[in-house]
């Protein structure tokens, strides 16, 4: 269960780190299929920003319950 807990963090790290360098393929991701051919907004790349930034927290936060055990 350790194992799985700390793979888990890690892709949040991973996932927090791309969010933060290229918000807008996680833009398009989440809007395939409702918005065509559209661009996010500078707030929504702003927020997809900080969500990142909250992954990468959670992340790291996580191994070091995981690990303190």
């Amino acid at each position: 269960m350790l194992i799985i807990g700390i793979v888990l963090s890690i892709v949040f790290i991973i996932l927090g780190i791309w969010m933060i360098f290229n918000p807008e393929m996680f833009w398009a991701f989440d809007h395939m299929f409702s918005v065509e051919n559209g661009e996010p907004t500078e707030i929504a790349i702003i927020f997809l920003r900080i969500r990142g930034v909250l992954l990468i927290v959670l992340g790291v936060v996580a191994i070091y319950v995981l690990l303190s055990r």
